[in-house]
């Protein structure tokens, strides 16, 4: 049985995932697994898909920072304090937070993942870290996380902060030792002595409003790893602060999702039902889907939702392409769409809750000043009409006549092997769609 996760959960989801994914074996500084970035079933419903792909998509934080624009870190006290810091501002600058190359892992260098939406990640404007340090110099203030509310607002005030992220960090440690018995093929036995050093990286982080000095979130994580070497190689094993570098920085990515924008690897499933009439132009949009080109998939799923508009189907292929490029607000009138037209479908229901908190994070990055782009998609004309193939090779070429008459003018001459739209035809000529909304007959007998 495959395993369904539908939009009423992903909220919960999101909370565990990371927490989810660091329980599972990795080697250091190298995340392997998905489990991070816990795929996101978008609109997968009982009726069967037609197509999955994948992409990642932006997806909104557990906290908004509502009227907070830009931000500075300090050191968070603690071992590996100005390291957390570091890691955390890292993140923040980053454009595409999120995205990773799905072969490797997140903190593997490669290509990266793909995303159709223009939308960034790094919406804060941070303070540099040089800047900050010279004005805490200035006021003979340290910078660690143990400042009060009264010097971050001073803080503020002089850098024209809106927010000040700190913390601390604590690291704790055992060695774990290991005898384990082995019998030889002759019977003797002999014995292989283990050590497992385990470290767990605990941080908790404060965001300061430098106006009012009051708390505007406050989050603890924390991450365990570990290293385990046996016998003579126990001399090899990793050093505390080693292994705490890898939990720092996957503390840090945690932190920084749970208040800033991220991307996230998106499960996306195109449903395959549609009416007996339409059925062969929207297995043609299926393969369009296979083939990441979406445009020509949408143009085909809106011209049969146009024609069938009360196809929950179409809608929800729809809504899917419009999340793609970023048009939350038509994927959310879909998803709408669907779910009045099966109002007792539940992942139909689910959806537009979950397209609803999409729309949400478009408003907050109008917010924050940032318009979300996204191209404009449109039904091309004939696009429920079927299609030919001229025969023979790109170098060949055909004649296309302005009648259905040998001794008509010839318009132009198309290339063999090229793939055109048929208007209407006979049992002789086939009208076709040429360059520039044109359009002429070629012979039957040129075209496969």
């Amino acid at each position: 049985m495959k395993t369904k996760l539908n939009l009423s959960n992903l909220f919960t989801l999101k909370k565990k995932r990371v927490e989810n994914y660091l329980k599972t074996k990795t080697s250091f500084g190298i995340i392997r697994k998905l489990n991070l970035c816990l795929i996101l079933t978008m609109l997968l419903f009982g009726n069967g898909f037609a197509q999955r792909i994948e992409l990642f998509c932006i997806y909104p934080p557990e906290k908004y920072l509502n009227d907070v624009t830009k931000i500075t870190v300090l050191d968070f006290s603690g071992e590996k304090g100005k390291d957390m810091a570091n890691q955390i501002t890292n993140f923040l600058l980053k454009e595409d937070l999120g995205i990773y190359d799905t072969s490797g892992g997140l903190f593997k260098s490669g290509k990266k993942g793909e995303t159709y939406q223009t939308v960034k990640t790094n919406i804060f404007s941070v303070v540099e870290r040089n800047q900050l340090d010279k004005v805490l110099n200035e006021q003979n203030l340290s910078n660690t996380g143990l400042i009060d509310e009264q010097q971050a607002t001073q803080i503020g005030s002089i850098m024209g902060l809106d927010a000040i992220i700190t913390g601390s960090v604590k690291i704790t440690s055992k060695d774990e030792e290991k005898k384990n018995t082995y019998t030889r093929k002759d019977g003797s036995t002999y014995n292989s002595y283990c050590t497992k050093r385990i470290v767990t990286v605990e941080a908790n982080m404060k965001i300061l409003d430098v106006k009012t000095g009051q708390i505007l979130a406050n989050k603890l994580v924390s991450q365990t790893n570990s290293d385990e070497k046996c016998d003579n190689e126990r001399k090899n094993l990793r050093s505390v602060s080693d292994i705490a570098d890898a939990c720092v920085a996957m503390c840090a990515f945690q932190l920084v999702y749970y208040f800033n924008p991220n991307f996230v690897l998106t499960r996306f499933d195109f449903e395959k039902k549609s009416n007996k009439e339409f059925r062969a132009k929207a297995k043609e949009a299926e393969e369009y889907v296979k083939l990441y080109d979406f445009e020509r998939a949408f143009s085909i799923f809106k011209t049969i939702y146009d024609n069938d508009p009360y196809n929950g189907q179409m809608a929800v292929n729809l809504g899917n392409i419009y999340f793609i490029y970023g048009d939350f607000a038509n994927a959310h009138k879909y998803c709408k769409i669907a779910a009045q037209l099966e109002p007792s479908n539940k992942s139909y229901q689910q959806s537009l809750k979950f397209t609803e908190k999409i729309t949400e994070l478009a408003n907050y990055y109008e917010k924050q000043g940032y318009t979300i782009e996204f191209p404009k998609l449109e039904a091309q004309e004939h696009a429920l009409s079927s299609n030919v193939t001229t025969k023979g090779k790109k170098s060949d070429r055909f004649d296309v006549k302005a009648s259905k008459s040998e001794t008509s003018e010839t318009i132009t001459k198309v290339p063999g092997a090229t793939q055109f739209v048929v208007i209407e035809q006979d049992e002789e000529w086939i009208l076709i769609k040429l360059l520039g909304d044109e359009q002429g007959y070629i012979k039957r007998k040129d075209v496969k």
